[in-house]
């Protein structure tokens, strides 16, 4: 294997495998793939959060109901 001096004497010899045009296809392919991939991943944390807050919001409420039934006399 010959070895280069250069990382970039390395990738030049590896893209002249590929048409420009293929290239430039697989790398529209790949930035779309890490565009989904990084969209999916901030709608899951924010849809977590949503989740955690709402959850919250019920066991407050559920906690001051049950507060309000305990201080309430019992018949």
């Amino acid at each position: 294997m010959k070895k280069f001096r250069d990382h970039r004497q390395f990738w030049r010899r590896v893209c002249q495998n590929y048409h420009q045009d293929s290239e430039a296809a697989i790398n529209r392919q790949i930035n779309l793939e890490l565009y989904a991939s990084c969209m999916y991943l901030s709608l899951s944390a924010t849809a977590t959060a949503t989740v955690i807050w709402d959850t919250s919001h019920v066991c407050n409420l559920y906690h001051t109901t049950a507060q309000d039934n305990a201080r309430s006399p019992t018949h």
